[in-house]
């Protein structure tokens, strides 16, 4: 009788059981009935909560490794700023020696041409 008064409810899960167990039949076979779907409930609560903390704990991790992979970015970056200023400065300086010495040999040539034109040096 227990199983047919358990069985009488309208669907599944918690609400079918609870609307059941009101109607006729005695209260004894309904109690443990309530105290059973109440147990899988807090069981099924406490199951999903599980389950959310561990995803917490795995987004925080997560983050944590983030964060430390953005500080290695941001101190390699400052690094690679360093360097490439450093290397441009040496580039930058190299082309003022080559123009600067492209202008003396073209000053000199220059002259050349002038003092051979004009007969200062004879030929």
């Amino acid at each position: 009788m227990a199983a047919a008064t358990m069985g009488g409810g309208t669907g599944g899960g918690s609400a079918g059981d609870t609307g059941g167990d009101t109607g006729g039949g005695s209260a004894s076979a309904g109690v443990p009935g309530r105290v059973q779907a109440l147990r899988d409930e807090v069981s099924g609560v406490t199951s999903i909560m599980s389950h959310n903390l561990e995803q917490i704990l795995a987004r925080g991790e997560n983050l944590e490794r983030l964060q430390s992979k953005s500080q290695d970015l941001e101190a390699t970056s400052e690094q690679f700023r360093t360097t490439s200023q450093r290397v441009a400065r040496r580039f930058w300086w190299q082309n003022v020696r080559v123009l600067v010495a492209l202008g003396v040999l073209g000053t000199i040539l220059l002259l050349l041409v002038i003092l051979l034109a004009t007969g200062v040096i004879p030929t």
